[in-house]
């Protein structure tokens, strides 16, 4: 019999004690890890890292699994993680520690909820070496007690989808540290290309992230670190000790628009009022439901920007993709200057709400009367 087949049904979670793991893909399910007085479901080893209550080998959690760990699991020991579904840290006995000494990939949810606990993120032996990647989302939620997540001499990227969230609680400490050093060959990254946002709390420095380098390697933002500050001294900042690298983001979704869609050129007569329409075109690589309305607007080169009066759905060019048909007052471009003959437009905006992809598109307007629009 697969064991695997009945985990669903017991809600029991299988240790394999310095092997692989993996949950079977088959079977969507949710898991739970505990330690129960009697040892429960992890082998009780005692002490910290060198002993440790459970011990994987490499574990992976599958899409569509949840894996939940509660009543007090108290030391973790994993030598790599992937993680394409949920991991909630829900314990509440003190100075829960998970301990990766190896790679770790994450583009599911991992969610600490815990008191006195991190998930540590370093190689054994204290020398780097390892990649610590999110694409998925990262959440830490901060209480009246410590919890954090920690990097030692990892490379960290903080992929396109990325989300870390740090919600800052009542406790004194930071909720994300960052420290390289033992070892320079093995530090070679410390990038951001999704999305950071530091909430601070009632805790001096709840809500934080700190970066530190013993070898002077900077932080490279490519993304987007919001800060929101709360009560507490220095809470909801982001703390970098070795210097802030700001990058174009590499993420930057291309995508096609059209002025006043199905004209080429584009005139427009600039002594008319009315509306100008710039169509968002659909695709099958973009979902314009995707696109959050609120982040679109309007810019030129010289830095002019406007937002649209009207935003609507329509199948402007016939190709079966629905397009997102934008109206803007022409009074309102003259007067923003946006009228000038071949003038470069760009459309720009984010898609989703939770995880902002950036994107940007461009068409060319060219004036009544001018060379392009002489007839």
């Amino acid at each position: 019999m697969d064991v695997r087949r009945i985990l669903p049904v017991l809600g029991l979670f299988v240790v394999l004690l310095g092997s692989s793991f993996a949950f079977n893909p088959a079977y969507a399910a949710t898991f739970v890890i505990e330690d129960a007085p009697d040892g429960g479901d992890c082998v009780n080893l005692g002490g910290f890292w060198n002993s440790p209550n459970c011990i994987f080998g490499d574990l992976t959690i599958n899409s569509g699994d949840t894996l939940i760990v509660t009543n007090g699991v108290k030391n973790v020991l994993l030598q790599s993680l992937t993680n394409h579904g949920t991991i909630l840290i829900e314990s509440s006995f003190p100075f829960t520690v998970w301990r990766v000494t190896g790679d770790v990939f994450n583009d599911g949810l991992i969610e600490l909820n815990e008191r006195f606990g991190a998930f540590d993120f370093s190689p054994l032996d204290f020398f780097g070496g390892t990649t610590f990647i999110n694409d998925g989302i990262i959440r830490v939620n901060q209480g009246d007690t410590p919890v954090r997540i920690l990097l030692q001499n990892n490379n960290f990227i903080n992929d396109c989808n990325g989300l870390i969230e740090i919600n800052g609680g009542s406790s004194r400490n930071f909720g994300f540290e960052i420290f390289q050093g033992f070892d320079t060959s093995s530090l070679t990254t410390a990038i951001n290309r999704g999305t950071i946002i530091l909430n601070g709390g009632e805790g001096d420095f709840s809500g934080s992230m700190f970066y530190a380098s013993a070898f002077s390697v900077a932080f490279v933002n490519q993304g987007t670190i919001t800060s929101n500050l709360g009560p507490g001294t220095d809470s909801g900042k982001f703390f970098n000790f070795d210097g802030l690298i700001e990058e174009p983001n590499p993420c930057l979704l291309s995508i096609d628009i059209d002025i006043k869609p199905g004209s080429d050129p584009n005139c427009i007569n600039e002594k008319k009022q009315g509306q100008t329409p710039i169509a968002i075109l659909g695709s099958a690589e973009l979902d314009i439901t995707r696109i959050v309305h609120s982040t679109i607007i309007l810019v030129d080169n010289p830095g002019n920007q406007i937002t649209p009066t009207e935003v609507t759905i329509k199948d402007v060019n016939s190709d079966g993709f629905d397009d997102l048909v934008l109206t803007f007052s022409s009074v309102a471009l003259k007067d923003a200057f946006f009228f000038v003959d071949n003038n470069e437009l760009f459309i720009a905006g984010n898609l989703d709400s939770v995880v902002s992809t950036p994107f940007v598109g461009s068409d060319i307007i060219n004036l009544a009367g001018g060379p392009d629009c002489s007839d």
